[in-house]
């Protein structure tokens, strides 16, 4: 059965096992899930301070250091490029998706590009494709926020963790034979 709102709008449902993917609407909605949104959608409320209580709550249930809601895949790997690049600085967070003079690399193994590759580019990143060796093979050491850092740039965007290391196209050693494979 095509619900009426699809039907009006000329939209086809769809029939996918591939679980919850933003691409297809998410995912059902349990009517728990339902209710909650019917209530919250009662008041206004500060979304900082809504964002902070949800993702301390989520953090609870999951056991996890922290969390954050984002609305899909791509704002979520979004926000974990901007944490990785611009940490809790306000400045640099103020300045992105300028990344000029910040840490900005992010290595991503040829296995890992997809559909979303984008959203790092939406933050200001760039990918570097490690050609298959792990990252700390790469030219340059991948810079890792410190856990602090890292607890704090997730307040602000996310608990993802990445690897992101600064310019090292050009820092490579003049006559290192590979660095032109490490950095096409």
């Amino acid at each position: 059965m095509i619900p009426e709102i699809y039907r009006k709008l000329g939209v086809r449902p769809v029939i996918h096992a591939s679980g919850t993917t933003t691409r297809y609407g998410g995912s059902l909605l349990r009517p728990e899930a339902l209710e909650a949104m019917r209530e919250a959608s009662l008041a206004l409320v500060n979304i900082d301070e809504l964002n902070a209580a949800a993702g301390a709550a989520i953090a609870h249930m999951l056991g996890a250091e922290a969390a954050f809601v984002t609305a899909g895949a791509s704002s979520g790997l979004i926000l974990q490029a901007a944490a990785c690049i611009a940490g809790d600085d306000p400045a640099k967070i103020t300045r992105l998706p300028d990344t000029r003079g910040m840490r900005n690399e992010i290595v991503i193994q040829r296995a890992h590009r997809f559909a979303y590759d984008q959203a790092y580019r939406v933050a200001g990143g760039v990918l570097i494709d490690s050609k298959g060796r792990p990252p700390q093979e790469c030219a340059m050491p991948v810079a890792r926020p410190k856990k602090q850092e890292l607890r704090n740039a997730s307040r602000r965007f996310g608990p993802y963790p990445c690897p992101v290391r600064s310019n090292a196209r050009r820092q490579c050693a003049a006559g290192d034979e590979g660095c032109a494979d490490r950095h096409p």
